[in-house]
């Protein structure tokens, strides 16, 4: 989701300083399962759209699409609930659902190994030394990641999407 805020211009006409506002267009895309949605104007515009869109229309297309529970249900401060529902059992798999939770619930396509350190603390787990290489193995290994378009960041791959909604938590063997 990319958000432009209102710009503010000052300049000086016939020496007297001049403040205009000029209103820029706030943008916003989302895909899911070969579906996208665009939406432009206003900003509370695009916010009222992307809240209909992420709380009636999601949930529907989910379990349309996918027979599984509507993890769009969530609400943006229950990553606790999604990771205890989810039970990553490695650093790897822990990765990738706070990447899952960032697209789906914050709508942020990308990130970088640092913007994961909040979910720790969030949740009360140690937090690791080693989310930059457990984020490597989730592209590298796994292939659950895929570079970002930005130096540093990743961004989940279906592969990573499809492991959470449908292999998530592992059956105990």
């Amino acid at each position: 989701m990319y958000l432009k805020p209102v710009l503010k211009v000052l300049y000086i006409k016939n020496k007297e300083i001049v403040m205009a506002e000029t209103t820029v267009l706030t943008k916003l895309e989302v895909s899911f399962s070969g579906i996208t949605f665009n939406m432009e104007g206003q900003e509370s515009f695009v916010r009222e759209g992307w809240e209909y869109l992420r709380n009636q229309l999601l949930p529907y297309l989910e379990e349309a699409l996918g027979g599984h529970r509507p993890l769009a249900k969530l609400k943006r401060s229950e990553i606790a609930e999604l990771y205890k529902e989810k039970s990553p059992r490695s650093q790897t798999e822990t990765v990738t659902v706070f990447a899952y939770y960032l697209k789906h619930f914050e709508g942020k396509e990308e990130f970088t190994p640092l913007d994961l350190k909040r979910f720790y603390a969030e949740l009360g787990l140690p937090i690791s030394r080693k989310i930059a290489q457990s984020t490597w193995d989730a592209y590298n290994k796994r292939g659950f990641l895929i570079k970002g378009d930005k130096r540093g960041s990743y961004k989940i791959s279906p592969k990573g999407e499809e492991f959470v909604e449908k292999q998530l938590p592992r059956k105990r063997s």
